[in-house]
């Protein structure tokens, strides 16, 4: 067979990784050969397009920069988180060579501040972090001697990156694949797809990179007898094309990516055949039979491969048969799970109960000491048994979609389910708690236990003592899961928690000082207890308080020498923080006991040594000993292993620090302070990036000084530097003093003096003086005074906005409130005709024209045009304006951001220029144009400046003409006459809007319009043709579907640039400019919650979509995927037990309450409705996310999403939340609302008032578990409440969109009380006062105002639980349709 140039290109990747590795070790004529062989890649680049970013770079060996030099142009332009996104791909190849040297380009990389610190800044990292960090530690679980140098260099790589704040970034998940849970191997097709599924995603990753010759001729073997099954042969590479192949076969294996063909390819006309028979067991369970995992493994599979003889089944397992015997089981494992089901499948009682013998064999081992089974065999056989679980209630959420859909045809599936369902109840649930707690999976333990709870709890026995034992071992569930809200909502549940209790709750909310005195109190009990005598050593080191500590360890080893090994971590730690070299030095000589505190010891005393090469071998220990808990763990569990990392961050500061200060030391004064000055630059940016709690960042400081302290020899910069580290540290562990309003300001101008270019100088410094003044009813007499004050206010904003992002969204909405609103004021209007030297109050005038001034001139030109595009909603709302100096400024905003951003602004703006206001019309018409005239370049722009901003104007053109067509073909998309036909065709009805290229329009998604893409000029400064990476619109679906709602909206697709296919709900007769504003308010909340610590981590967000109104009676509003209604979980579920919801009973009862009295009516409700409706939303969770640590995340995410629309639905009058409006994520668990037409508390005018401040019936208490809404639910919502409270005037600064952008039906009541007042002779009202009358409510929520007085926080969000569970404003607001 003659290979074809395009076959090597599989190989690329690999080849260039081994030469430029083994490179060093070569002689000069295998370099030659090298060189020929990457000569040939480059000169037959054409060939290998798909493949040439695999390719290792070159550019790290000298002989080599010339095939470099000559490849570099041949390369995709990558961007530099697109570069590290393909080098994680190339990272976690299982070849040790391609791994090795990715992982070193990565830290080139990661190691040029410069230009990754950007990447793990602000609120939210890059993506590429997590894909990043995610194939790292990958890496670091690979075994064996062959990827030693991987593992090290990945252990280095992770050090560099740092200890990055968990809270900030996400580890994306695996793809998954339905075929890796489910195959009907009754069907042929089905099962020959199975089969390519494994020769793609099983075995072509393995059978190249294996070094066991043996092994491969095995997996051979298998891959043969698989491409047989799949009709795969020869004649599909063949040159002859006589040869006749079926369709179906051709297309089965085109569907294999390239370099799988390219790998597989000689096997099929290979004849490899095995000898011999397998050995099956004779005895069941195996399990205890057996003494090594490998041995239970191959036995069991073995086993299940002899029964296996359903369908296609035979065909598809048999051929692994020959791996049996291979030390690797990696492939066995896998296949494992799908053996149970096909076997569980067929329903066979004596085959079901061995499978079930075999589970819990494994699993009661666990409790028992065996003699026979090493502690790690019992471990990885439990842990593959609850992989199996898992395996199988993934089965059963995917096979029950299917059967619920209709998607499968006949009753075997549901034969099936039920044979394996009835193995899965089988299995005590108390005997995989315990198992699972062995094996630290404590998720699992904590699903088990909960259903012991509920089970106990329905039995009604009146015995409460088994309930306090199980809240007691789910308190400490919820502690080894580090979820301190969980435990708090179990405490309450707790009658008399025990010290143990308290202790686990003070230390996981880090309240080491209680705890402290708790540890304290069971040493006055027990004063020999080693564990309290540690407890209370962890809280004083905790707290800092390593002198006592230290007399504490001289205590304890005076009675205990022989607890030296176990507190030995705390006494080197002491030893070091008290520079106590010589006993530092003892103890590492003399220590047998490897722990973290020792690896660091190690690194200082080499320090002090300042030596190199002991230096090194100190850091490379370190690194070797901090990275096996991550490769312990697995891939994504960054968070688990934070510790781990957190090591590895300082290992890495004390190497920076300690090669700097080498330099400094040997250098002159010139170039040692800026040496210093760089490092710490780049240490401060660390610290910003890490996790920001107490516990991560005082180790941090605290080995900084330590390290500057050995290595210093009173260099003055290291001096200050270890200064601004105790300044550090005492700023994270005390509150700020309080100052008086003068001295503040004067502390505020020094620090300016001292950083001018701060961003948070400047914003706390305007948030100050904002404030500290009160903003409404300024009179006359006061005008030119308060202009003066808010004129220092919105300077301040401004240079806070010229210096940095971290306060945007707080500061931009405010700025231009404060600064538009004052020029609203008639005071400051200049009439036609009168010079400024007549103006009434031309000081006023003068003061506020040169802000405005320097607002156009200097401010917009210089600050990143993004920032106003995420208020530009907000802006577009304030185009009416009369006053002149306010709308230059504005008009040459607006048109900054539609030049740079047109893709994304012109959606907002286009749908006010389709206003039916004449006004409004022509003020969005005057502001398109303006940002297209030439005329309005300012005449101090540079040649340079001019050119750019014409070729801008050139490309914007067009794309605002196409723009606006779209806009009016969606119009009339969302008006045309339906005909009471429920489904239309495009091309017929909208034939026009069918036709339109719109390649350069971006589909109008949420993420789309918050998404930062490069700006227009610099896409023009780079030759760039394509104007940014986000989805465009290729077209639209034929079809249109007209829903049954009484508006009749239309369902329609667009399909994307990039193969994605979206839905939009065209909606006609609604004025969907309060859904658009309330997403505003909402994305801001959600820029607020992820600046906050305690709501990051809690990952505390609304789900938002987005809504594009057309003009003021028509919108989309993007379809929200993977969502359910409240109601469709319920309903069925209630159907099921014999309690349907019949909307005509349950309409009689609430008739009948409204002649009731409210007591009366509380009885009947709780005695008869929530009686026969007894909760069941918990179950969802059970079905839908079967895997135990889903099943725990999912419900959090619920919790927590519902707790913050809740306490954001109160604040802005939220109402109407039928079960209709509420769904849920099935793919995350979170609560996601629609309809936002009931706001402003309008709820409270239905003929049923709604007198509930949200919806928090019974169902949805219960989804949150048995805590009910204690713990999570209460405190997220105090953390957003807080969170509220303290942004109200950014939050109202939003939401005055609605003031000057009124909405329809404020136009319509203005109106009628119009009507009402002309009638009794009085005269006109006033919009905008209207409009403040709704916002009003809002802002004395915002401020805790409760019946005229200012409550806390915490008795704010009690009070409003207290009324949303309320029975008696349940009934009074109740309808039938809300059950």
């Amino acid at each position: 067979m003659v290979l074809r140039p395009s076959d090597f290109g599989p190989y690329l990747a690999l080849t260039s990784a081994i030469i430029v590795k083994l490179w060093d070790g070569f002689d000069t004529p295998t370099r030659d050969i090298a060189q020929r062989i990457l000569l040939l890649i480059a000169n037959n680049s054409g060939n290998f397009n798909q493949y040439l970013n695999n390719l290792a770079s070159l550019d790290t060996v000298d002989e080599l920069h010339d095939i470099h030099a000559h490849l570099k142009p041949l390369l995709p332009e990558l961007l530099l988180g697109q570069r590290l996104i393909q080098l994680s791909t190339r990272i976690m190849d299982l070849n040790a060579s391609v791994s090795h040297i990715a992982i070193l380009e990565a830290k080139r990389i990661v190691s040029d501040q410069r230009k990754f610190l950007p990447f793990v800044t602000e609120d939210n990292f890059d993506p590429a972090v997590g894909s990043l960090i995610k194939a790292l530690q990958s890496v670091a679980g690979r075994e064996g001697e062959i990827y030693d140098e991987a593992r090290l260099a990945t252990f280095e790589c992770l050090g560099i990156i740092g200890a990055a704040d968990p809270d900030r970034f996400s580890i994306p998940n695996d793809s998954s694949n339905i075929l890796s849970i489910f195959c009907d191997f009754s069907e042929e097709m089905a099962s020959q797809e199975f089969a390519a599924y494994l020769i793609v995603d099983v075995l072509a990753p393995i059978f190249p990179k294996t070094s066991d010759i043996q092994f491969q001729k095995l997996l051979a073997f298998t891959l043969q007898e698989l491409l047989a099954f799949c009709e795969f042969s020869d004649a599909l590479i063949s040159q002859d094309m006589t040869i006749s192949i079926s369709v179906k076969v051709r297309k089965r294996w085109m569907m294999l990516p390239g370099d799988v063909q390219a790998m597989v390819a000689p096997l099929l006309r290979s004849k490899y055949m095995i000898e011999g028979s397998i050995e099956t067991p004779s005895s069941h369970p195996v399990y205890p039979s057996v003494q090594t995992y490998k041995e239970w493994i191959q036995k069991f599979t073995s086993y299940l491969i002899g029964r296996v003889d359903r369908g296609f089944a035979r065909s598809v397992f048999q051929p692994f048969r020959a791996l049996l015997g291979s030390d690797d089981v990696q492939v066995l494992l896998f296949i494992l799970p799908h053996l149970v089901v096909d076997l569980l499948s067929n329903g066979n009682p004596t085959e079901i109960s061995r499978v079930r013998e075999e589970i819990i064999a494994v699993l009661e081992d666990q409790l028992h000491a065996s003699p026979n089974h090493t502690s790690d065999m019992k471990r990885l056989c439990a842990q593959t048994i609850f992989q199996l679980m898992d395996h199988l209630n993934r089965y059963l959420r995917v096979t029950g979609v299917l059967v619920q859909g209709k998607k499968y045809k006949g009753t075997s599936l549901q034969n099936h389910r039920q044979h394996i369902e009835l193995l899965t109840m089988k299995i005590d649930h108390d005997l995989i708690a315990q198992a699972a707690v062995e094996c630290k999976q404590y998720a699992r333990a904590l699903m088990s236990l909960e259903q012991q709870v509920l089970k106990l709890r329905s039995s009604h026995s009146g015995n409460e003592a088994p309930l306090q034992t199980l809240y007691e071992k789910m308190h400490e569930m919820y502690c080894n899961l580090d979820e301190p809200d969980g435990m708090n909502g179990i405490s309450a549940e707790v009658l008399t928690p025990t010290l143990e209790h308290q202790i686990r709750e003070h230390e996981s909310n880090g309240r080491w000082t209680a705890a402290q005195s708790c540890w304290e109190v069971s040493l006055q009990s027990n004063p020999d207890d080693l564990e309290s005598h540690i407890g209370l050593l962890r809280c004083l080191r905790n707290l800092g308080h390593y002198d006592t500590m230290r007399t504490h360890l001289i205590g304890i080893l005076s009675r205990n020498p022989a607890w030296s090994d176990s507190v030995e971590p705390f006494r080197l730690e002491g030893a070091w923080a008290a520079h106590d070299w010589i006993s530092l030095e003892r103890m590492v000589s003399s220590s047998s006991r490897a722990s973290p505190e020792l690896s660091i010891a190690r690194i200082l005393l080499s320090l002090r040594t300042r030596h190199g090469d002991t230096i090194q071998d100190a850091l490379t220990r370190a690194r070797i000993d901090f990275g096996q808990p991550i490769g312990s763990a697995g891939p994504s569990e960054y968070r688990r292993t934070y510790e781990a990392s957190l090591h590895l961050h300082m290992v890495e500061e004390l190497s920076l620090i300690s090669r700097t200060m080498d330099v400094a030391i040997n250098n002159r004064q010139h170039d040692r302070t800026r040496h210093l000055s760089k490092l710490s630059d780049t240490l401060d940016a660390r610290y910003q990036s890490v996790l920001p709690s107490y516990r991560t960042l005082e180790p941090i400081l605290n080995i900084r000084r330590t390290a500057f302290d050995l290595l210093n020899t009173d260099i003055h910069s290291v001096n200050i530097i270890v200064g601004k580290y105790w300044l550090n540290s005492s700023k994270i562990a005390r509150k700020a003093e309080r100052y008086s309003r003068a001295e503040l300001n004067a502390q505020f101008s020094r620090v300016a003096q001292v950083d001018p270019r701060s961003e948070s100088v400047f914003f706390y410094w305007a948030l100050y003086l904002d404030r500290s003044q009160e903003h409404r009813d300024i009179p006359t007499g006061h005008l030119e005074e308060y202009l003066n004050h808010i004129d220092h206010v919105v300077r301040h904003y401004g240079r806070s906005l010229l210096h940095g992002s971290k306060h945007l969204y707080q500061t931009v909405p405010r700025m231009l409130t404060l600064w538009l609103n004052l020029g609203q004021r008639q005071e400051l209007a200049t009439p036609k005709g009168m010079s400024s030297a007549d103006h009434p109050y031309r000081t006023a005038v003068s003061k506020y024209g040169r802000l405005c001034e320097w607002i156009k001139s200097d401010l917009i030109k210089e600050v990143d045009p993004f920032k106003w595009l995420t208020a530009f909603p907000q802006i577009v709302s304030r185009l009416i304006v009369n006053n002149n100096m306010v709308k230059g400024a504005l008009f040459t905003m607006i048109g900054r951001v539609i030049q740079e951003f047109p893709q994304q602004s012109l959606w907002i703006i286009t749908g006010v220029a389709a206003s039916s206001k004449h006004e409004r019309r022509e003020s969005a018409s005057r502001a398109l144009g303006f940002c297209l005239h030439e005329k309005y370049i300012p005449k101090t722009a540079s040649t340079e400046e001019r050119t750019r901003t014409v070729a801008i104007i050139e490309r914007v053109r067009p794309l605002i003409r196409m723009y606006v067509e779209l806009n009016e073909e969606l119009l009339h998309l969302c008006n045309f006459d339906v005909e009471n036909i429920d489904q239309h065709r495009l091309s017929a009805k909208c034939p026009k809007l069918a036709g339109l290229r719109l390649s350069e329009v971006i589909v109008p998604l949420q993420d789309s319009f918050t998404a930062k893409i490069p700006s227009m000029s610099s896409q023009i400064l780079q030759n760039q043709t394509t104007l940014s990476n986000l989805p465009t619109i290729h077209g639209f679906g034929e079809k249109i579907v007209v829903m049954p709602s009484l508006q009749k909206p239309r369902k329609i697709s667009i399909t994307a640039s990039n193969g994605e296919e979206f839905n939009f709900l065209c909606k006609p007769k609604d004025d969907l400019r309060k859904d658009a504003r309330l997403m505003d308010f909402n994305a801001v909340v959600n820029k607020l919650l992820r600046a906050n610590s305690e709501s990051r981590r809690r990952q505390l967000r609304i789900r938002t979509y987005s809504v594009v109104p057309l003009n003021e009676e028509c919108g989309l509003i993007e379809w929200v995927k993977n969502t359910v209604a409240f109601r469709a979980i319920l309903r069925p579920r209630y159907d099921a037990v014999g309690t349907p919801i019949t909307t005509k009973r349950y309409n009689e009862y609430f008739d009948k309450f409204k002649q009731m009295s409210a007591e009366k009516a509380g009885t009947i409700f709780r005695d008869k409705i929530l009686s026969e409706f007894k909760p069941i939303f918990h179950q969802w969770f059970l079905e839908t996310f079967p895997e135990p640590m889903a099943w725990f995340t999912s419900r959090l995410a619920y919790s927590r999403t519902a707790a913050v629309i809740s306490m954001v639905g109160y604040i802005i009058g939220l109402g109407d939340r039928h079960c209709e409006n509420i769904m849920l994520d099935t793919g995350t668990g979170e609560t996601v609302h629609c309809d936002f037409n009931c706001l402003f508390d309008k709820g409270k005018q239905f003929e049923v008032p709604e007198l509930v401040p949200f919806r928090l019936t019974q169902n949805v208490i219960d989804g949150m578990g048995i805590t009910g809404v204690e713990g999570c639910f209460r405190i997220s919502s105090e953390i957003t409440m807080n969170i509220l409270r303290s942004n109200q005037d950014c939050l109202m600064s939003v939401l005055e969109a609605f003031i000057h952008d009124p909405l329809v039906e404020w136009e319509d009541e203005r109106r009628r009380k119009e009507r009402h007042r002309s009638a009794v002779g009085r005269g006109p009202v006033d919009l905008k006062k209207l409009a403040l009358g709704a916002l009003d409510p809002i802002e004395r929520k915002l401020r805790g105002i409760e019946g005229g007085t200012q409550i806390s926080v915490s008795n704010q969000v009690d009070k409003l639980i207290q009324e949303a569970t309320s029975d008696l404003k349940l009934v009074s607001s109740s309808r039938a349709k809300d059950l």
